[in-house]
């Protein structure tokens, strides 16, 4: 899962390893190359379920902030069934 800026991920070889199987799914907030059109010679074109929108929730970095500080403090301590907001991949949600 990439959050960040989408220059920090190889994308040449994540597009290989779905491609593959090696790698089940990738859930990139951000692509090198934006806006990522549904019919671009890409490797996540051909794979994209959903259209990226920002928010413009003012409120929406201190809220992800708490909730990333919240799950990291129960990662370190092992309280992994405390975390919230966890992707859930049979749901895909």
């Amino acid at each position: 899962m990439n959050i960040g800026r989408g220059q920090v991920i190889d994308e040449a070889a994540l597009i290989g390893h779905l491609r593959s199987g090696h790698i089940g799914f990738a859930c990139l907030d951000v692509t090198a190359v934006e806006p990522l059109h549904p019919k671009a010679r890409s490797g996540f074109a051909e794979r994209a379920d959903q259209p990226a929108f920002a928010s413009t929730v003012t409120t929406e970095n201190t809220k992800i902030t708490e909730i990333f500080c919240h799950n990291l403090g129960c990662f370190l301590d092992g309280r992994i069934n405390d975390m919230k907001n966890i992707f859930d991949k049979r749901l895909m949600y």
